[in-house]
């Protein structure tokens, strides 16, 4: 009574819930949850790694980029415009090569002579991912008014750009971290722990994922419709 609790709430178009489930029925398995990519990754980063008492998440792919930031025990999420091939088009478009021929450009581009000329020609589009991560942590100050950020954490292989981790941390004016080291998780004796730690901050979400499956997480969002679960339990 006289109380107020913040919420948030999670929803999906059906049709891309079940569209999903019956691509792999075929393969037979056992869903047990459907999950936001970006809820996955907050239950990994605020289980296993140092994310202080507010931070920044930047998972950056090629398709898809996720912002999570974490505050306290509170969470906030948004799906960016600027993605990994965004970069990557930016370097087919200076260098006028072939789309399949830029990405490896892009990966590569510390070995590369030509070093100065593509971090120039990929600016732009880092510039314009600053501004949106500025947008995105500005409206978030402005909901929740005592929030300070600590740091940003990168995901995601398109973060291992040429200066990538240095022109968001000079354009913020914040530490940037990459997470490349598991913290609290025990990882089995067939695993490589170098080739783990080279992916890590490519699998961020499937940890994440993997963890609600065994139970201990903070949130348990399960976006299965109960048509399934009800069919799931008889």
């Amino acid at each position: 009574p006289d109380e107020e609790k913040e919420v948030i709430l999670f929803a999906i178009k059906r049709y891309i819930v079940e569209s999903f489930l019956k691509n792999i029925e075929a393969l037979n398995l056992n869903v047990e949850a459907v999950q936001f990519a970006p809820v996955a990754l907050y239950n990994f980063l605020a289980k296993d790694q140092e994310v202080g008492s507010s931070c920044v998440a930047l998972d950056m792919g090629g398709d898809n980029t996720d912002l999570v930031i974490i505050d306290g025990p509170k969470f906030w999420i948004r799906n960016l415009p600027i993605t990994g091939n965004d970069i990557t088009k930016a370097l087919q478009k200076a260098f006028n090569i072939p789309f399949e021929e830029a990405e490896k450009l892009k990966l590569k581009a510390g070995q590369s002579q030509q070093a100065q000329k593509i971090f120039n020609a990929v600016q732009p589009v880092l510039r314009d991912l600053v501004n949106e991560i500025n947008r995105s942590m500005g409206y978030y100050k402005s909901i929740s008014k005592t929030s300070k950020f600590d740091q940003v954490l990168l995901l995601g292989n398109s973060t291992k750009v040429l200066n990538f981790q240095k022109f968001v941390g000079q354009s913020l004016q914040l530490p940037v971290e990459r997470v490349q080291k598991l913290q609290s998780i025990g990882v089995g004796g067939g695993v490589d722990p170098g080739e783990l730690n080279e992916n890590l901050g490519t699998l961020g979400t499937a940890i994440g994922l993997a963890l609600q499956g065994a139970g201990p997480v903070v949130n348990k969002v399960n976006l299965l419709p109960e048509m399934y679960r009800q069919k799931k339990e008889l």
